[in-house]
């Protein structure tokens, strides 16, 4: 266990690999003198689980339910079981055992995440959002539920497009996405490495102001963000994401550096036409973004017969995108 716990404490990847060795290597052991040791067949579970060996992560937690009355161990045993049908997509039976995981230990933060991860799933909106408001009650440092939350407010600021004031979710949402932020950069061994709460962090504040846009997305992004860069020429274009590589589009676009933002903008495009089904909503709206920006550089660049034709083709596929029949003269924000 302390070999384990000394392995997850933020070390490098040659003290980390050493160091989670030599816990599989004492669990093994430990596991072979004794299969009624629950400790050391919940360690194995998390190995298997690691490795997707999902039918001996099942047959250690049931073991370690039929050998130990502590219900802290119970609860991890269920949060396992749990955590399984969850990566199958069986997420009736994720549901159950990670309300078991609860149930038996309300401290069991894990299988409260859980919940909400499979009520945001099942589309249980109102249910979720009371998941995280509750556990953040009791745990107001969890990073993961300050995260999802503002992913959840994000998400309910941009339905409705420009008719709806949205202006309380777009608080609410940077208000989490700060928190998270915040706690990132204060925790030991915690790294800002997911670009989608960049991106969205960046987007809520273009609504309102695009300057504290850039800025929070260079902050934000600190390295990250000229690592993307590198990865949008193409050096590791397979690894951004389109709407990554879009919102550092726009950055460049609104610094006046429009030859990179369009490289990025193509980059963008082509990512998105590989990485989505064709026809889902996700392809179709970042589409018709990608349009709208392209027209606009077309015309900040003075290429006015170019952008005409972008925007009549966007029309012409979208007759009710407002921003595509607004006049000829520049914009003064990309989208």
């Amino acid at each position: 266990m302390w070999y384990l716990d000394a392995a997850f404490q933020g070390v490098d990847i040659k003290t980390f690999t050493d160091l989670y060795g030599k816990a599989m290597q004492y669990a093994q052991k430990s596991y072979k003198l004794s299969q009624h040791l629950p400790s050391a067949a919940l360690i194995l579970a998390q190995y298997f689980y690691s490795k997707k060996n999902y039918q001996n992560v099942i047959r250690l937690a049931e073991k370690v339910l039929d050998y130990t009355d502590v219900k802290s161990i119970q609860s991890e045993a269920y949060y396992w079981i749990g955590r399984t049908h969850h990566a199958l997509h069986a997420h009736d039976n994720a549901l159950l055992f990670y309300q078991k995981a609860r149930a038996t230990n309300e401290a069991n933060l894990a299988a409260a995440i859980g919940i909400g991860q499979l009520q945001v799933l099942q589309h249980d909106v109102i249910s979720a959002k009371l998941t995280f408001e509750r556990l953040l009650e009791g745990s107001p440092k969890c990073i993961e539920a300050l995260t999802i939350l503002g992913f959840i407010y994000a998400n309910e600021a941009r339905e409705g497009g420009n008719k709806v004031d949205k202006s309380a979710e777009r608080t609410k949402a940077r208000g989490f996405f700060d928190k998270a932020l915040k706690l990132i950069e204060e925790t030991k061994g915690r790294t800002l490495n997911d670009p989608s709460l960049c991106v969205a962090q960046s987007q809520l504040w273009e609504a309102d102001d695009v300057d504290i846009s850039l800025k929070r997305t260079i902050v934000s992004m600190k390295v990250g963000l000229m690592v993307v860069l590198e990865q949008a020429r193409g050096l590791q274009a397979d690894k951004a994401p389109p709407q990554l590589i879009n919102n550092i589009a726009v950055l460049q676009h609104t610094k006046g550096d429009l030859s990179s933002a369009q490289l990025l903008y193509q980059s963008a495009w082509e990512q998105m036409m590989k990485d989505s089904e064709e026809g889902s909503p996700e392809m179709s709206d970042m589409l018709i973004t990608l349009s709208y920006n392209l027209g606009r550089l077309e015309e900040d660049a003075g290429n006015v017969d170019e952008a005409k034709k972008t925007y009549e083709g966007l029309l012409k596929k979208h007759p009710d995108y407002v921003d595509g029949t607004r006049p000829q003269p520049p914009f003064s924000k990309p989208f």
